[in-house]
């Protein structure tokens, strides 16, 4: 493949990429761009992690199973509860 095809496929690609990240935007979606870098990836993966748990935390406060006492808020970590089931 020549350089030039490259280039207008690299162009295409950001073009294309651009419109599907504006479209999911508009429907309140997260888009999460990653490269070819596995570190830059793990990386990026992981603050988009920490980050939307964090907002959906913000937004609708510890989660807790049905069946148990402990607290499964991402945001404040893993504790179980010292209390004993009474079931």
């Amino acid at each position: 493949m020549s350089r030039g095809s490259l280039k207008t496929l690299a162009a295409r690609t950001l073009r294309v990429a651009g419109r599907v990240a504006r479209m999911a935007k508009a429907a309140d979606l997260d888009v999460l761009r990653i490269g070819v870098d596995e570190l830059q990836t793990a990386i990026a993966l992981s603050e988009f992690i920490a980050r939307t748990a964090a907002e959906k935390s913000r937004v609708s406060g510890p989660r807790k199973h049905e069946n148990d006492k402990r607290d499964l808020n991402p945001a404040s970590g893993f504790r179980a509860s010292c209390q004993q089931r009474t079931e």
